[in-house]
């Protein structure tokens, strides 16, 4: 009686839809302007929409707003500041961008200010001439320019230390050197050669006289002269040293601190030394007076007022990075997100009590002062200015760095694919070095690389992709990094849940001379920490579409069509099966046909998208095909249900809600590259620049159900917040809910045997529940509160 009941429902439903006629009221809503919209994701009231230029869009509202997230956007740590005169420059570190076996990094950046850092621009500086990648950090295969120390000398001369590092096949070759400029910051020049890689952590002046120093590094230069003289086998540190830092107290007087040593003084250039005893290692020092000397080493803190004869200690809770100097009779200590103050009087009596004074949420790196005017500069873009003797102090901001424009034009989302809270996002790769085509040389290019969010984007972060192909180590292909191979393109990701991720991988392999391309599609039941190949070498054949229906797995492409019944599976052992579809579809494999897109429907039957033939469905898991639809090419089809189909793409659009009886033209102007599916009620589609959408009751959905299991494998329950599905068995393939009048309101594809409605994605009201269980469906009459 039960089912009888509902069958009679939901036939007053479609009665109450018969009279209503489809309205194609498309409306546009401009997200990324000039960009293609390529992928969305949809989870209640959260969705996500993603494209080309950095394009990475949320909304949280049923799409009233959508709000920007810059998934690659490097947050850059100031490393070092130096003023003379007020003119003066920060540096910062390069920043890594995202994972691979090749990590992806934006360089450094030098800002300038001429006005004691009221203001600051952002320089684009010219490095040696010479296109020599061991000398200059802008040749040709050189990135990840890192800047690490900077000491401005006068209005035009400046130095500072850099390292990067040099593409090779397989792998890269690290290089650094120290630079002078003597216009401005525009042009620097290479004055000590190649440092091998190894650390610059400071450079000091005092008159003439500069020293350099870092990692097993001690140089000695003077302002007229245009190379380094190096010092380091005179210096007394044992074994390998690490010099911190360069106090140039004067022309004669050198404080050089070290991190496992002592403290050394030299006051003859550099010709001889003496160690301060009782003090091993320090990461800075500062000379307070004729006698009196304080230095930090981590935590601890030591005062001698006898020039080092003698040392008092005291121990913050904090590690200080820099000793600032004194400002208003005290002395401050940089730390972790504070300031320590302590009177210089109080020091000199051997009463150690300082004050704290919180800054920013990270850590303190450097300071400069000018006067009454300090600055103050650390991690994560932490930049303070005082201007009345660190007493106050305010937040500052630097300019935007407009090379970073050119980076983000490169980052292309192709995948994007989620299940609930958790998604993942994957990148295209793009070129690190464009050869022309007279030059003989190929391409070489940044790997793609991967995202992941567990709350709905709301934090993310960069997956490590390094081990696709640790597997198959010596195989080029099947490792997407062996030495002989470059171009690691990631462009379709499909999450099937429980950790377990699908990607499909297309790269350039060299070893044979010749390049020659190869694609797999590579499976992770760890969330990306390990990989494995799932499918045979598909050479050059591009993959569109990875679908899944509880452990069954449908790969589409570029003349491909592979089914599996358990690469689903969370499990890598063994390896799963692919049946080969395609020539069910292509008889004669002549048409060379370019699937874009799959979309599942019920039990055995799928829907492929073609972009320059028919659209064609099967309902015998592809044994057979037969064409949909009169439209000639296509990017993407949606199922409102059994009776009503929409498909999108090259040559238009067009709408059926009789089961394909009729055809309507439904072109929303635009040509779409994917449909997004059912969010707050509406059918959205992607093109160029737009998210264009439509209401679902326009369409006039004529909902029918099929034969209905009621049998128990599939319970309902209820509980504060939500209408919890659990299937007994198998995983909920897909769940469609509707409202009482027939109006398709959700859409989703579980893959989880439990599934919520959580009631704040709807309004109160009685609903019906339309799911999909090992290929039989089911139906609930739901309230949702």
């Amino acid at each position: 009686m039960r089912i009888f009941t509902l069958f009679i429902i939901l036939s007053l439903i479609a009665g109450y839809s018969s009279a209503q006629n489809p309205v194609f009221d498309w409306e546009k809503d401009t997200l990324s302007l000039g960009n293609t919209l390529q992928k969305m994701t949809i989870n209640g009231d959260h969705a996500t929409i993603a494209g080309f230029n950095n394009t990475f869009l949320t909304s949280n509202d049923g799409g009233e707003t959508w709000n920007t997230i810059n998934l690659v956007k490097p947050s850059y740590d100031l490393m070092d500041i130096s003023i003379k005169n007020s003119v003066g420059y920060i540096i910062t570190a390069r920043e890594k961008l995202y994972d691979a076996a090749q990590d992806v990094y934006t360089n450094g950046v030098i800002f300038k200010t001429t006005d004691n850092a009221q203001t600051w621009v952002t320089l684009e500086p010219i490095f040696d001439t010479l296109n020599d990648p061991a000398l200059n950090p802008m040749a040709d295969l050189c990135f990840g320019m890192d800047f690490q120390a900077v000491e401005t000398v006068n209005d035009t001369t400046a130095y500072c230390a850099a390292r990067w590092y040099e593409y090779i096949p397989g792998g890269k070759e690290s290089h650094s050197a120290v630079f002078k400029t003597i216009d401005g910051g525009y042009s620097w020049q290479n004055i000590s050669g190649d440092l091998g890689g190894s650390s610059v952590s400071c450079i000091a002046f005092n008159g003439e006289n500069g020293f350099i120093g870092g990692s097993n590094i001690l140089l000695k230069t003077t302002v007229s002269a245009d190379t380094v003289v190096d010092i380091f086998s005179e210096f007394p540190g044992s074994g390998s040293v690490y010099i911190y830092d360069i106090e140039n107290v004067s022309e004669t007087e050198v404080f050089i601190t070290t991190t496992a040593d002592s403290v050394f003084v030299t006051t003859d250039l550099g010709n001889s030394y003496y160690a301060f005893k009782g003090i091993v290692g320090a990461s800075d020092i500062y000379k307070v007076n004729d006698s009196t000397i304080v230095v930090t080493n981590s935590k601890d803190f030591y005062v001698s007022t006898n020039y080092g004869l003698s040392w008092g200690k005291h121990t913050f809770p904090q590690v200080q990075w820099e000793i600032g100097g004194v400002a208003n009779d005290s002395l401050i200590l940089l730390a972790e997100s504070a300031i320590y103050k302590g009177a210089v009087q109080d020091l000199l009596n051997g009463d150690l009590n300082f004050v704290t004074q919180n800054l920013g949420d990270d850590k303190l790196y450097k300071t400069v002062f000018e006067g009454d005017t300090l600055t103050i500069v650390g991690k994560e873009q932490n930049f303070y200015r005082s201007t009345d003797g660190g007493v106050t102090w305010d937040s500052k901001q630097l300019p935007e760095v407009p090379a970073l424009e050119e980076v983000y034009q490169n980052i292309d989302f192709y995948g994007l694919s989620g299940v609930g809270d958790e998604a993942y996002a994957c990148i295209n790769r793009h070129k690190l070095m464009d050869y022309s085509s007279s030059s003989g040389k190929e391409d070489v290019y940044w790997s793609g690389g991967l995202f992941y969010t567990n709350d709905n984007w709301q934090t993310y972060n960069s997956v490590d992709i390094a081990k696709l192909g640790d597997a198959n180590e010596t195989d080029p292909s099947a490792n997407p990094y062996h030495d002989s191979c470059n171009g690691v393109n990631t462009s379709v990701v499909h999450y099937i849940g429980d950790e377990t991720v699908l990607l499909w991988v297309l790269w350039n392999d060299y070893s044979k001379g010749n390049m020659v391309e190869h694609s797999r599609v590579f499976k992770s039941i760890d969330a990306g920490k390990n990989w494995i190949p799932i499918t045979d070498d598909l050479g050059y054949k591009n993959v569109q579409d990875i679908q899944s229906r509880g452990d069954s797995v449908y790969i589409a492409g570029e003349e491909v069509l592979l089914f599996s019944e358990d690469a689903g599976q969370k499990s890598l052992d063994p390896a799963p099966v692919f049946t080969d579809l395609y020539p069910n579809l292509d008889s004669n494999e002549d048409d060379e046909m370019f699937i874009n897109a799959i979309e599942l429907g019920n039990a055995n039957e799928f829907f492929v998208v073609t972009t320059r033939d028919s659209c064609f469905m099967t309902s015998d898991n592809g044994a057979t095909f037969k064409t949909i639809g009169n439209l000639k090419g296509a990017f993407d089809f949606y199922k409102f249900d059994n009776n009503s189909y929409i498909i999108m793409g090259v040559s238009g659009s067009i709408f059926t809600n009789d089961g394909g009886a009729n055809w309507l033209d439904c072109d929303p102007g635009e040509m779409i590259y994917e449909i997004g599916g059912v969010y707050n009620n509406r059918l959205y589609a992607l093109a160029r620049s737009y998210a264009i959408s439509n209401k679902t009751n326009n369409f006039d959905l004529k909902t029918a159900i099929p034969q209905l299991y009621t049998k128990a494998e599939l319970k309902v329950a209820y509980d504060s917040y939500a209408v919890k599905l659990t299937s007994s068995e198998y995983d909920i393939e897909a769940c469609s809910v509707y409202s009482i009048n027939g109006t398709l309101v959700k859409k989703s594809m579980p893959n989880n045997r439990i599934f919520k409605l959580n009631n704040n994605e709807f309004t109160p009201g009685v609903y019906i529940v339309h799911s999909v269980v090992k290929g039989k469906p089911y139906v609930n009459k739901v309230i949702l509160r």
